[in-house]
């Protein structure tokens, strides 16, 4: 499905609604029931569904997340602030204690910590406490406005009020692990399919658009058109992942944010929960945008690199492998690849 949308002309409604650039289609779909409580949206064709197992929350997902990251001991002392938290995902442990027992200081232990918040999936996980947490999405979803972070936390604090903290506040979450429950079924936002040399691109948004309210086409059109735009781009970003064939490449938010014309706050928010199903199976939006390792090459593709040497040579050392991926124009360090090469075994 393919509508005729402008996504560079901004939709002349209330402000409010911008909010909602964070929510899934199927959030939004409940939304507009709030306010037209007869309205029935077209039927969801039934691709749309699917049983996913991806959880922003799992544990398991964040501790992979963090091998990838961290090696040696502070890779332990990671591991042992994953153990201290809660249901809500909270950091309920003592940054002394695990500094005495790991033999690190509380400087070291305390910037792990700020490391998993600020870096890992789901953002904010191992915050210490709600003012924190809110810091860090505030941070995220609205970099360049860095006095709103005082007027949220004023609002909390001691209820002074702003229309704009207020907006701020209604987008953001109140813990880490959030509506962390398991799913059985899952409605995805987005479906793309290959076939015959040519992608398709299905947007449940375009759907929720054909029949929606007046007051709301208008902003569906808007946001439906920088999704299409991003899936473009993420295509032609990712095609071989996509297909199968290849890795995930390097690509950053901000990267991406400066081609579709956008502030990174409105790309973090438009990518945040969304689900797409792909030729390889379904995912976080987020996911296919891949940071690059030390060593300027993506974390994906290290891996495969190294697996490939190790189907042939299954006993070659780190420097064995780190020279001949080197001869193949990877410039990997021996010291990259004995990381990933344990997260592999």
């Amino acid at each position: 499905m393919n509508l005729e949308l402008n996504p560079e002309i901004k939709p002349s409604i209330n402000i409010s609604l911008l909010n909602i650039l964070t929510k899934t289609s199927q959030e939004v779909e409940e939304e507009i029931k709030k306010y037209y409580p007869r309205w029935q949206p077209i039927k969801c064709p039934s691709w749309f569904y699917e049983n996913v197992t991806y959880q922003s929350s799992d544990i398991s997902s964040v501790e992979n997340q963090i091998r990838l990251e961290l090696s040696g001991n502070r890779l332990k002392i990671a591991m042992e602030i994953i153990s201290w938290l809660d249901q809500r995902g909270y950091f309920i442990g003592n940054i002394n204690q695990i500094a005495k027992d790991y033999n690190s200081t509380s400087q070291e232990v305390e910037s792990i910590r700020r490391f998993i918040a600020t870096n890992i999936e789901p953002l904010g996980t191992a915050s210490l406490n709600f003012e924190e947490y809110i810091t860090i999405q505030l941070n995220e979803f609205y970099p360049e406005e860095l006095d709103l972070v005082q007027e949220v936390l004023s609002l909390l604090r001691s209820g002074v009020k702003t229309k704009r903290a207020l907006r701020a506040l209604s987008t953001l979450k109140l813990t880490p692990f959030e509506s962390s429950a398991p799913a059985i079924e899952k409605r995805l936002d987005i479906v793309i399919h290959y076939e015959l040399g040519e992608w398709y691109i299905s947007l449940m948004d375009e759907l929720l658009f054909l029949n929606a309210p007046p007051r709301w086409r208008e902003f569906l059109k808007y946001r439906a058109g920088k999704l299409r735009f991003l899936i473009q781009e993420l295509i032609k970003s990712q095609e071989e992942f996509l297909l199968g064939k290849g890795p995930l490449k390097p690509l950053k938010l901000k990267d991406m944010a400066k081609t579709l014309n956008l502030s990174i706050s409105s790309l973090s928010r438009l990518v945040s929960r969304k689900l797409i199903k792909t030729p390889v199976g379904s995912f976080s939006l987020r996911e296919l945008f891949c940071r690059e390792s030390i060593d300027g090459i993506s974390t994906n593709a290290i891996k495969e690199a190294i697996l490939k040497v190790l189907k042939t040579n299954p006993e070659a050392t780190d420097e064995v492998i780190s020279k001949q991926l080197q001869s193949l124009g990877l410039k990997i360090s021996r010291r990259t690849v004995s990381k990933y090469r344990s997260k592999l075994r």
